[in-house]
């Protein structure tokens, strides 16, 4: 009996024999290539971006592509697996102008195969890959020195030279071989003197402050807070010493240092003395000492502005911060002492500011001001706590021989600032005032107290802030009108210090921020970032263990553009 098979089958076989055509299968293209992009790091500080491309599924490779945000940026000019590339910063000048340098770029490769997919219509596809993103800062520089196992530069650190050809070098504290130690380098790492004799107690270590050059001496001081200080000269030589509780110190005109002494856990009230810059041997190196005691608040009062030395009059400013401790007051002094003498020469000082606090569960903010050169003005930041707990600030210039700080002895009156900015710092020959608090920095015009920040399209002037939780934990003013903001985690304790991470640099205030980096640590001077600027208004950073020479002004700005978004 025979058996019918099912129709597909009989239509399946009669196809065999009957000669009508069939249609090829559809070409199957092969799986596309692959592109694997590398990078060194993250955050890329160097005078170029270096990286290297491997590739996967090309017969033959006709070409490696670096894209960034998808668009086309080089030819990586194949050469084999793997195949190194470099960006140099002038192939993205179409990006920093909109973009900053802290802004990251979006880097990928594509690789294009010389072999292609023949199609059954005798058309071809290009076969080409695409490599996952990746995340980059990019912040261009002239130089990076790195020397294995050591600090290129010291925690810390002053630069001195660069005019006319001089060679730049570094002054500040470092460990060596046989402990802490003073030491000049210069731009290559060499030690061109050092000094491991310091005097007993000083323990040079990155809170050592070290002062501007005074060309009529030749020495600088070293002062560490609640420590002491000492002059130097040239070649490191120890010139004069002094120990005691430093809270500020200051270098008048002919190389002496005006020192202000507070010892938090004691009762006595605070001091200022004169130190000379250099003490013959078995000579006091004090002038005189003073207390700021003229004016009894019911509290010792304390030192809240750096002191000026007026040359000319020969005299002494500085002003003191007296509140009465569970009151709800307190004023602002101006104190004036004779340089020869020491002896208190406006008594009594004028009360130039009062203020309270709505309640005296609210806590004393001390603000820090700052005096005009010749001390004829002071300009004080006034803090106010409103029902809510909301702190604001208000600076106000205010004339040093009258009290009140009211009528024309109120030269200007700023606006009122959100927050708490605790510090005033002159700085472009005292024309510029940097208003610093944790969470913002401000820009004011000394002579009119109007604000100085770059304005926003559309919108109020904006301040510097640092980045996240991070907080401005010190700054350092350029040689013009530049200025650089150092900000660092919150320190987790007072017994442990933070180290900054984040360097903000801006080359005038009105043009908003110049550059800026960050770096992850902050543990200590190796894991951070620290700057200083030469004779000749270049900066000099030391990154982690790295020396770093940063593009001048000028060509950071020629790079950014002229108008910052």
């Amino acid at each position: 009996m025979r058996r019918l098979l099912s129709g597909v089958v009989v239509v399946g076989l009669s196809s065999l024999f009957c000669g009508c055509p069939v249609d090829p299968p559809p070409v199957t293209p092969p799986a596309p290539p692959r592109a694997f992009l590398t990078l060194p790091m993250t955050t890329v500080v160097a005078t170029s971006i270096k990286g290297s491309v491997t590739t996967m599924g090309c017969k033959k490779v006709g070409q490696v592509q670096i894209l960034e945000s998808g668009n086309f940026l080089l030819d990586a000019q194949y050469k084999g697996e793997p195949t190194n590339f470099e960006i140099a910063p002038a192939l993205l000048n179409r990006i920093f102008p909109a973009r900053g340098f802290s802004t990251p770029l979006s880097l990928s490769a594509k690789v294009i195969c010389e072999d292609v997919t023949t199609l059954t219509d005798g058309g071809f596809v290009v076969r080409e890959g695409l490599s996952q993103p990746m995340s980059l800062t990019f912040l261009p520089v002239e130089s990076v020195r790195t020397t294995p196992g050591f600090l290129a530069l010291p925690d810390s650190f002053v630069a001195e030279g660069g005019i006319a050809g001089q060679p730049t070098t570094f002054i500040g504290c470092s460990a060596t071989n046989t402990g802490r130690a003073l030491l000049r380098v210069d731009s290559t790492g060499m030690i061109r003197a050092i000094n491991e004799a310091l005097p007993q107690g000083f323990v040079c270590d990155y809170t050592s402050i070290i002062t501007d050059l005074n060309t009529t001496t030749g020495t600088r001081w070293l002062w560490i807070p609640q420590t002491g200080a000492f002059a130097f000269d040239g070649n490191l030589n120890i010139t004069s010493v002094f120990s005691g509780e430093v809270s500020r110190l200051s270098v008048a005109p002919d190389g002496d240092a005006i020192v202000t002494l507070e010892d938090p856990s004691a009762a006595t009230k605070a001091q200022m003395l004169r130190i000379r810059s250099r003490t013959p041997n078995g000579q006091d190196s004090r002038v005189w000492t003073t207390l700021t005691g003229p004016l009894d608040t019911g509290y010792p009062g304390e030192f809240n502005s750096d002191p000026v030395v007026d040359i000319g009059t020969r005299r002494v400013y500085t002003s003191s911060w007296q509140y009465r401790i569970q009151a709800t007051s307190g004023l602002i002094a101006v104190l004036v002492y004779s340089y020869d003498t020491g002896m208190l020469v406006n008594g009594p000082p004028p009360a130039i500011l009062n203020f309270s606090f709505p309640n005296p569960l609210n806590r004393p903010i001390k603000p820090n001001g700052a005096f005009k050169e010749d001390g004829s003005l002071f300009y004080a930041p006034l803090l106010t706590i409103d029902n809510q707990g909301q702190v604001s600030t208000t600076v106000l210039a205010c004339a040093t021989n009258v009290a009140g700080c009211q009528n024309a002895a109120r030269r200007w009156t700023s606006p009122t600032f959100p927050g708490e900015l605790t510090t005033v710092v002159p700085f472009s020959r005292g024309n510029l005032l940097g208003i610093v608090g944790p969470f913002a920095t401000w820009f004011l015009g000394s002579m009119d107290g109007l604000v100085k920040n770059l304005t926003a399209p559309q919108a109020d002037p904006q301040p510097l802030r640092p980045t996240g939780s991070l907080i401005t934990q010190g700054v350092v003013p350029g040689k013009g009108t530049d200025f650089y903001l150092l900000n660092g985690p919150i320190p987790p304790n007072e017994q442990t210090p933070s180290f900054p991470t984040e360097i903000i640099a801006t080359d005038h205030p009105s043009a908003g921020t110049l550059w800026q980096l960050s770096v992850m640590g902050g543990t200590q001077p190796a894991d951070s970032l620290f700057i200083a600027v030469d004779d000749n208004g270049q900066a000099w950073m030391r990154m982690a263990t790295d020396q770093v020479r940063p593009l001048g002004l000028m060509q950071y700005r020629s790079l950014r553009g002229a108008t910052p978004p």
